[in-house]
């Protein structure tokens, strides 16, 4: 099944604020932290797509902030989808650690 932006952001601890898929843009929550993230999935003008998104994640557990890696995909959900995912798996791993998600854990990009 193809991953269209409605399925990536309905997955477990996504909480979506806005979102403009004719734009790509998607604002969104992960888990209980406040601070919105915002993702725009960008055409790369020949059917591929990209991401960027304004914050790395660095939960207790890493040793340093995580960004989305760079990755060329073929259909625009699963661009989203695999932003999304990086942010879901770090808040997961830290939870089942013991730790309390904090606002911290978002690190903003510059």
């Amino acid at each position: 099944m193809i991953m269209t932006f409605s399925r990536a952001l309905a997955k477990p601890l996504i909480e979506t604020v806005t979102r403009n898929d004719e734009k790509g843009l998607f604002q969104v929550r992960i888990g209980t932290i406040a601070t919105v993230i915002t993702i725009v999935v960008l055409s790369l003008g020949d059917g591929t797509y990209v991401t960027t998104q304004d914050y790395a994640i660095k939960t207790d557990l890493q040793s340093g902030p995580y960004r989305v890696r760079y990755t060329i995909y073929e259909i625009p959900g699963e661009a989203l989808d695999n932003a999304l995912s990086t942010y879901r798996s770090y808040y997961k791993l830290a939870l089942r650690h013991g730790y309390e998600p904090k606002s911290s854990w978002l690190v903003p990009l510059t």
